[in-house]
Formats: structure tokens, sequence, C-alpha cells
């Protein structure tokens, strides 16, 4: 988030207040604050479930509904950014109200200038972005734990030193190029698994597993590949991923491996299995 240019959306059905805000934020220049006016308040909700600003002013008086029932809304639905509540004069209920409800502060609006506005906006923003860095940063060392534990798991360098001793070979060694074939198809089970959660479609994440553990079954292949498969999935995302988005795939991925343990352990019960070092 550039902080030289913030991005702020009003929600208002009055539109001259909308003109005297704008009036306002087209003297701010440290930062440049581009706003953005809607009076529509299903429209209002839509962009702020989707992120699409980095703050929110909404007017308390709506013309349906207040200004507090669309905050509560929007941060039940999944609005990260600052939401900041425009009041009347010494509506101290209506104040605090906002503030339990999750907002990042409120202004009177008579009462309004721009350097309180240029400075609330600027602390909001600020402060949430400060907050999401904190949250960044944890969710990198989780992973990096989450991963180290996974590779543990599987063995890694002690497994395979094992393995070959005896005569087997690990699968991404033996046959990398059919290695990198399974982790394309885990990654795109993956990749449906996380548009089911986020979009809502429907997607039989199930039958693609079943498919996949037949063709490993028929391989003789074990867990310890199966995690290993899992690994490079899941790192491939955190290459092309920011930190945020990889908690998503790696929550999803913790579902996925253990489904895909469980149709290999199905394949084995209805077919018999050659022997091998797992």
């Amino acid at each position: 988030m550039d902080l030289d240019i913030i991005t702020a959306l009003l929600v208002d059905d009055d539109e001259e207040d909308y003109l005297i805000t704008r009036d306002l934020l087209d003297d701010a220049t440290h930062p440049q604050i581009r706003l953005q006016w809607i009076s529509n308040y299903d429209q209002a909700l839509r962009y702020m479930v989707n992120n699409h600003y980095d703050v929110y002013l909404v007017d308390y008086w709506l013309e349906t509904r207040d200004g507090l029932d669309l905050m509560r809304e929007a941060i039940a639905q999944g609005c990260k950014g600052p939401i900041i509540m425009l009041t009347g004069r010494g509506n101290r209920e209506v104040d605090q109200a906002a503030l339990d409800a999750g907002g990042a502060g409120f202004l009177a609006k008579d009462e309004m200038t721009l350097r309180m506005l240029e400075r609330a906006i600027r602390y909001a923003v600020s402060k949430q972005r400060h907050h999401i860095e904190q949250l960044l940063a944890q969710l990198s060392n989780e992973q990096t734990r989450e991963m180290n534990s996974l590779a543990s798991l599987s063995g890694e360098a002690q497994a395979a030193a094992t393995s070959r001793s005896f005569g087997f070979v690990p699968m991404k060694e033996s046959v990398p190029d059919l290695f990198a074939e399974f982790v394309q198809l885990y990654t795109n089970i993956l990749e449906m698994a996380v548009e089911q959660r986020g979009y809502r479609v429907k997607h039989d994440t199930a039958a693609q597993l079943d498919f996949m553990a037949q063709h490993l079954g028929f391989l003789n292949i074990g867990p310890r590949d199966v995690v290993e498969i899992h690994l490079s999935a899941v790192r491939k995302m955190q290459n092309i991923r920011n930190p945020r988005q990889t908690q998503i795939y790696m929550e999803e991925g913790r579902l996925l491996v253990l489904q895909l343990m469980g149709s290999l352990v199905n394949y084995y019960r209805r077919t018999p299995r050659q022997p091998t070092a797992e």
C-alpha cells in the first residue's frame, strides 16, 4: 500500500455532503486521497467486502439503513479496510457504537476540517498497514514451522538415504518427470479447493483425489512420496503467492493430503500391493 496515494470510498446518500468532502480532500497532498462516492447501501457493501479501497468513510444516516448496520455487515463478510464513521455533532452514543462495531474512528461532519479528515484517514490506514504487516510476519513464521514439520514427517534426506541403501529410491529421484506431473495434478486440485472455498463454486475434488490415488497406487507409491508431492505443491504456491494467500493454500492442503492418503489406503485395501520400502 502506497501512503503517498490513498483510495477512499465515501458512503453517503447526500450528494451535497459528498461535494463538501470532495472539496476538502482535493487539497490533500501528503498523502493524496482519491475519493469515490457511493450512495447505495448494497453496492457499497459489495465494494467493502471485496476490499476495493484503502479506507471507507461511512455516514451514519443512510436512506434505508444506518451506517452501523453497513459497518457490521461489511466486517462480518470480510471487509479488511479501516472504516471511519461520520456522525452528527456530539453524538457520543453513535461514536462509541461505531468503535464497538470495529470502526477505526469517527468524525463529526459538522465540525470536520481538512486537517482532521486527513489525519484520521492517514492514521487509520497506517495503523491497518502495520497490523497487516505483523499478521503477515506471523503467518510466514507459522508457515515455515509447518513446512519444516512436514519435511521432518516425510523423512526427506535421511529417509531418502536409507531407502537408497536398501535399493529403493524416492519417486522424485527415480522418475522425476512423473513426480512433476503428480505435483502439477495435486496443485490443480489444490487450486480447485481454494476456489471452491473462496468463490463458492462446486468442484468434485474428491473424485480428482481418487483418480490421483489410483494412479499412485498402481505405481506402489507410499506415504512418504505423497507427503513429498504435497510439500512440492505448497512450496510452489509460496513462490507465487503472498503469505496471506499461501496460508489459505496450506489450510486447504492439510485436508487434501489427508484425503489423498485415505483414498490411497482404500485403493490398497481393494487391490493387492507389491512389497515396497514403505
